[in-house]
């Protein structure tokens, strides 16, 4: 337990400092989100980041594709994670659709 509070915490981190950096130092703001999916990615924190981030998004089209890319890789890839296993394999599915349909709306 104390192993997973740690990587949450992690993660969070990561996905902060990527937001922050997101506009100032872009590669290094990549690197930090890419980063903190390694641990997990969660749509709400999506849409947060576009919602603080959304003039960069719309300046700068290539970042927005370039996240898009790489929070739908690791959304995808999460439900291939042992806790997922339990799942249905309609619902693994659906859910994991879903989930990247909603990224592609954020990130459009």
């Amino acid at each position: 337990m104390r192993i997973a509070a740690r990587n949450e915490l992690k993660r969070r981190g990561l996905f902060n400092r990527g937001i922050a950096l997101l506009g100032e130092n872009n590669e290094e703001a990549l690197s930090l989100l890419a980063e903190s999916t390694r641990y997990d990615l969660y749509i709400p924190e999506v849409e947060r980041l576009v919602e603080q981030k959304g003039d960069v998004l719309r300046e700068i089209p290539s970042i927005r594709e370039r996240l898009l890319k790489l929070f739908a890789q690791a959304y995808s890839d999460k439900f291939g994670w042992r806790r997922y296993e339990r799942l249905p394999e309609l619902m693994r599915i659906a859910r994991e659709e879903e989930g990247i349909r909603c990224l592609r709306e954020l990130l459009s």
